[in-house]
């Protein structure tokens, strides 16, 4: 069974698609969650600590909040993608690490080996491409990665259907 993963890793929310098809039909699954990424520290708290279970993410060596978690208890040491370089962190690393095990932990299937498609600032695809693919394949290295320019999402969107087909024979007339 082969999983397909879409993921728009936003300024504000890291937002998911996965799909896949097993004997009982075509399936979906949509996860949302803040863009908020920060170094781990202790948790004391029962309900903390079950809060940040599912968004706690190591990435060489360093363990790092996401989500809810990291929004919640980040504080002044949250960090963010604003700039291209960003894409080269740990901190970038820990939330695909992340968006993958949640995405496993509601019951996508095969989600650590999917095929994972990411898309990439059209100003940045040519000079960053094969530096991002290298740090997608080393946080995601069961996956099979591919990167396509972001200004594709919209010809995307109009040229097929929600399951992948041509929406029409000709989308531009």
């Amino acid at each position: 069974m082969q999983t397909v993963i879409g993921l728009d890793l936003g300024r504000s929310a890291l937002k998911l698609v996965a799909s896949w098809k097993d004997g009982a039909g075509a399936h979906r699954t949509r996860l949302s969650f803040p863009s908020a990424v920060a170094p781990a520290r202790r948790l004391v708290g029962a309900e903390e600590l079950r809060a940040a279970q599912t968004e706690t993410v190591v990435v060489d060596g360093q363990a790092f909040f996401i989500g809810q978690t990291a929004a919640l208890q980040g504080g002044d040491r949250m960090q963010g993608g604003f700039t291209d370089e960003w894409l080269f962190t740990p901190a970038h690393g820990a939330l695909l690490k992340g968006a993958i095990d949640k995405a496993a932990g509601a019951g996508v299937p095969n989600a650590h080996t999917a095929e994972v498609v990411v898309g990439l600032a059209g100003r940045s695809f040519v000079p960053s491409h094969d530096q991002y693919l290298t740090a997608l394949r080393k946080h995601l290295p069961k996956a099979s990665v591919t990167i396509y320019p972001q200004p594709l999402g919209p010809f995307f969107q109009l040229l097929l259907d929600e399951h992948g087909g041509e929406t029409r024979p000709d989308p531009l007339t």
